[in-house]
């Protein structure tokens, strides 16, 4: 959960986000490229975390991947 914090606050501070439905593709690429340098275990991690939200929100499909983990 504490993953799912840091993401969503960055993804808030970013993008001004009112709120978490917000939230889509464009959102989580952006949050990969700008922590490329986080390691592959962290990256799939944090992948894991956003794939929960993405439920959460009834997103269809999983939610992008960091190049690192594909």
């Amino acid at each position: 959960m504490d993953r799912l914090v840091i993401m969503v606050s960055w993804m808030q501070a970013e993008f001004r986000l009112t709120g978490i439905e917000q939230i889509g593709k464009r959102q989580v690429i952006a949050f990969w490229k700008a922590h490329r340098d986080m390691a592959p275990a962290t990256a799939y991690a944090y992948w894991l975390a956003v794939k929960v939200l993405w439920g959460w929100l009834g997103r269809v499909g999983v939610p992008p991947m960091p190049r690192s983990a594909a």
